[in-house]
């Protein structure tokens, strides 16, 4: 309690984690927004897109759980993030 948390910004995203909540009446497991965006990735994905990898290496303006981004020439995805402070019942965004 009072500590920093960076993570990703789910606020311009699918909706994951409100869904989630709203179904299960608690939050995901750490990593669930992850899996959800693979597989939405992988579901999205047709041949005429080229290979599987390739891709993977060129997707733009995706929008998942995590928010809105895209691959970068690192391998690896632009996320947003957000900076939260965790409180007893939850976590405070700041600003």
């Amino acid at each position: 309690v009072g500590i920093w948390f960076a993570n990703a910004d789910d606020t311009t995203g699918e909706g994951y984690f409100s869904e989630y909540l709203s179904r299960h009446h608690e939050y995901p497991a750490l990593g669930g927004a992850n899996g959800f965006d693979v597989a939405k990735m992988l579901i999205e994905y047709t041949p005429q897109q080229g290979t599987l990898n390739d891709y993977l290496h060129h997707i733009r303006n995706f929008r998942g759980a995590s928010g809105d981004y895209g691959a970068t020439s690192n391998n690896d995805f632009d996320i947003p993030a957000v900076i939260q402070i965790v409180k007893p019942d939850g976590f405070e965004r700041l600003k």
